[in-house]
């Protein structure tokens, strides 16, 4: 993922509710599925980085499960088979370990349009109570460069 995408998804990460957040860390899973079926020619530590940050990111969504709800035993399913595609494509890069790549695409992509479809309705606010508000746009300098400008609080983190 390059840095362009990280600095998109952290502003996103910071006005998000709860089920926006699990909506973008499925959208970060799916990036680095792509990104490491990009890589599986070319580079295999790359195809293997990003296979693991995207493993990452499922088991931070199982981790976080409230099993109080009988969804959450449901999705925690889900998440072990896909821990398990994950093991799959982990052990080489071939023409499996890619199949087991496009199948792990349409489990995460089915969570994430049924996410979606509930992040509209959910009107709580931001998780992220103080973080700093980001105005973006672009202003030019004398020598016809662009240059990304801002406005907001200082005061990010905890009050005290």
């Amino acid at each position: 993922m390059d840095k362009d995408r990280i600095q998109a998804y952290s502003y996103r990460i910071t006005n998000a509710g709860r089920v926006e957040l699990i909506v973008i860390m499925y959208e970060m899973a799916l990036d680095y599925i792509d990104d490491a079926k990009l890589a599986a020619d070319r580079d295999l530590s790359e195809y293997f980085r990003n296979l693991t940050l995207a493993k990452r990111v499922i088991d931070q969504l199982a981790a976080d499960l409230d099993m109080q709800y009988e969804i959450s035993g449901q999705l925690l399913a889900s998440y072990l088979a896909m821990d398990r595609f994950f093991i799959g494509a982990m052990r080489r890069c071939d023409e499996e370990a890619l199949k087991k790549l496009d199948c792990l695409e349409k489990m995460i992509g089915s969570l994430h349009d049924a996410f979606e479809k509930i992040s509209h309705d959910d009107q709580e606010g931001p998780v992220m109570q103080n973080a700093q508000q980001v105005y973006a746009g672009l202003t030019y300098s004398r020598l016809g460069q662009n240059n990304e400008n801002y406005s907001g609080s200082d005061n990010r983190g905890f009050k005290a």
